[in-house]
C-alpha cells in the first residue's frame, strides 16, 4: 500500500516542493536543479511517453485487425505505414543496393498475403498455409534488411535523415501533402461551424459576427482590394489587425490568466496530496 499510495504523493510534494523554492534562491545550485527537472527528466518522461504511446497504438489497430472489427482495413493501413516509415529511417541517403530493394519485395509480398489471410481466416482451412508463406516471405525480407544489407552498407551510417533520403522523400512528398489536404478540408468545416455560429440574434452574436467579416476580409486580397476603390478610406487589414492586437489580445490574456490560476490549484492540491487521481483512483 505504501508503494501504491503514500510513496507517489511523497514524490509530488518533494518534487512540487524544490521546483517551488527554487525560483526563491539564486544560486548556481538551484539553476542545475531546474536544468536537470527541465532537460533530463522531461526527455527521460518524454521519451517513455512516446513508447507508451507507439505501443498502445500499435496494439490498439492489431486487435481491431485480428477482431476483425469494423474498420480494420484502416487500421491495416496504419501499421504498414507505421512499419514502412519506421523502417525508411535507417535508409541512408545514398543509392540503394540490391538487398534492400529484394528485402523491401520480400517484405510487400508477405504484407499482401497476410491481408489475403486476415480476409480468408475462418472461412478457408487453407488459410494457415497463407500466414506460413508470409511468415516466411517476412522473415526473408527482415534477414536482407537487417543482415544482409547492413553488411553491404559495413553498418549503417549515421547520415540516414538527409536530403535526398528515403525518409526526407516521404515526409516532403506525402506528409506535407497529407498534412495540407486535411488542413484544407478543415478549413470548410470552420466555414461551416462558424456560419451556425455566426448567426445574428443577439448584441453578442452581432459582434461576434462583424468582427469575424472584418478579420475574414482583412486577412485576404478582397479586403486590400477594397481599400483602394477610388474616394474610399476603408483600410480592412489595419482594422482587422487592431482587432487582433487589441480586443481580442485582452481577452486571450484574460483567458491565459483563468487558465495560469487553475493550473497554480491544481498544482498545490497535487503537491499536498489533495488531487489524487493520477494514481488511478477516483479520488
Amino acid at each position: 500500500m505504501f508503494l501504491k499510495r503514500q510513496l507517489p504523493v511523497i514524490l509530488a510534494f518533494v518534487a512540487g516542493m524544490v521546483l517551488w523554492a527554487q525560483f526563491y534562491i539564486p544560486s548556481h545550485a538551484s539553476q542545475h536543479v531546474l536544468e536537470v527537472f527541465t532537460t533530463s527528466w522531461a526527455i527521460i518522461i518524454s521519451g517513455g511517453a512516446l513508447v507508451l504511446g507507439l505501443l498502445s497504438a500499435v496494439h490498439y489497430h492489431w486487435t481491431k485487425v485480428a477482431l476483425r472489427r469494423p474498420g480494420f482495413g484502416f487500421s491495416i493501413v496504419t501499421l504498414l505505414t507505421f512499419g514502412f516509415v519506421a523502417a525508411a529511417g535507417w535508409f541512408p541517403a545514398k543509392p540503394v543496393p540490391w538487398s534492400l530493394w529484394v528485402s523491401l519485395v520480400f517484405l510487400g509480398i508477405a504484407a499482401l498475403v497476410f491481408v489475403s489471410y486476415l480476409f480468408r481466416r475462418g472461412r478457408d482451412p487453407a488459410a494457415m498455409r497463407l500466414l506460413t508463406a508470409a511468415g516466411l516471405l517476412a522473415s526473408l525480407g527482415l534477414l536482407g534488411a537487417l543482415v544482409i544489407y547492413p553488411m553491404q552498407l559495413k553498418m549503417f551510417t549515421p547520415q540516414t535523415i538527409q536530403p535526398y533520403s528515403l525518409f526526407d522523400w516521404i515526409f516532403l512528398h506525402v506528409f506535407v501533402a497529407l498534412d495540407a489536404t486535411m488542413f484544407s478540408l478543415l478549413a470548410f468545416f470552420i466555414a461551416s461551424a462558424a456560419f451556425r455560429a455566426f448567426r445574428a440574434r443577439t448584441p453578442e452574436a452581432t459582434a461576434l459576427l462583424i468582427a469575424g467579416c472584418i478579420v475574414m476580409l482583412g486577412r485576404v486580397p478582397v479586403g486590400e482590394w477594397l481599400g483602394k476603390i477610388p474616394h474610399t478610406q476603408i483600410d480592412l487589414p489595419a482594422i482587422a489587425s487592431w482587432i487582433l492586437n487589441e480586443p481580442n489580445a485582452a481577452a486571450q490574456r484574460g483567458i491565459l490568466l483563468g487558465v495560469i490560476l487553475s493550473q497554480v490549484a491544481i498544482s498545490l492540491r497535487i503537491i499536498f496530496g489533495i488531487e489524487r487521481t493520477y494514481m488511478g483512483g477516483g479520488d
